[in-house]
């Protein structure tokens, strides 16, 4: 309807984020999630950061892509994956992959992929 659309319109206006570089965005976005997963007692695997290629074919908005493979509690993890999760951030984990630990069955081993959305300083 009319009015969805310019609710929508409204949300845009007062989150969007400002215009900004590649590089730092993604170096922003791995910090974030570096200092989270420690912070929530997490463990970042050796090797286990890794930068994406930023996505750049979107007409309007970039996507800034790390890949973290972690450690922890099963409530560590979901902690960590709502603290990363935030739309009003234009942040979301988009790929999730969660394994028992083989030599500690209160812990999972899990690989995520999150993304940062973001209008590039340059279009």
């Amino acid at each position: 309807s009319r009015d969805q659309g310019e609710d929508e319109m409204t949300w845009l206006a007062d989150h969007e984020p400002q215009p900004d570089e590649d590089q730092l965005v993604q170096t922003k976005l791995q910090q974030l999630a570096e200092s989270e997963a420690r912070n929530g007692g997490l463990t970042i695997k050796t090797g286990g950061q890794k930068l994406l290629p930023t996505d750049k074919t979107g007409p309007y908005y970039h996507r800034a892509k790390v890949e973290f493979t972690v450690n922890g509690t099963e409530q560590a993890l979901y902690s960590w994956i709502g603290k990363l999760q935030v739309a009003a951030e234009f942040r979301a984990v988009t790929f999730l992959r969660m394994m028992p630990n083989k030599e500690d069955d209160t812990k999972i081993d899990a690989t995520l992929i999150i993304e940062q959305w973001f209008v590039p300083a340059t279009i």
